[in-house]
């Protein structure tokens, strides 16, 4: 018994690290993911292009820098790489529904003032 709870001592403190280091690996993937991620390109092919940014945003995902993941662990590849393309694929999204959304306003501002001004000048011939 004795022997038993360092041994559970030390498979815990053992188990909590390899979950810090997890969490740290997909923390460090997220940033590097919005360093990466283009975000004025996004919001330009958000407004341009519409509803369909989201649809190239979904099928563009892009791969981590090899220079970050170069001289580490498997495990660390792996989770690096999954964290990085999930964060990278979120905002791509986010910026392509930006852009989708600012298109959509913008063209609602134009219509309510050719509307207002038609309004004014109809006005203004019944006068």
């Amino acid at each position: 018994m004795k022997r038993f709870i360092p041994l559970l001592l030390f498979i815990g403190l053992a188990w909590g690290q390899a979950s810090i280091d997890s969490l740290d690996t997909c923390a460090q993937a997220a940033l590097d993911a919005r360093n990466d991620v283009k975000k004025s390109l996004w919001i330009e092919a958000g407004f341009s292009t519409g509803m369909f940014s989201n649809k190239l945003a979904n099928s563009l995902i892009p791969n981590p820098k090899i220079e970050n993941i170069i001289g580490k662990s498997d495990d660390y590849i792996i989770a690096y790489n999954d964290c990085y393309k999930k964060e990278a694929n979120k905002l791509q999204n986010s910026y392509a529904r930006i852009g989708c959304c600012s298109k959509d306003l913008f063209f609602t501002a134009l219509i309510v003032l050719s509307v207002s001004s038609d309004s004014k000048e109809q006005s203004s011939n019944k006068k």
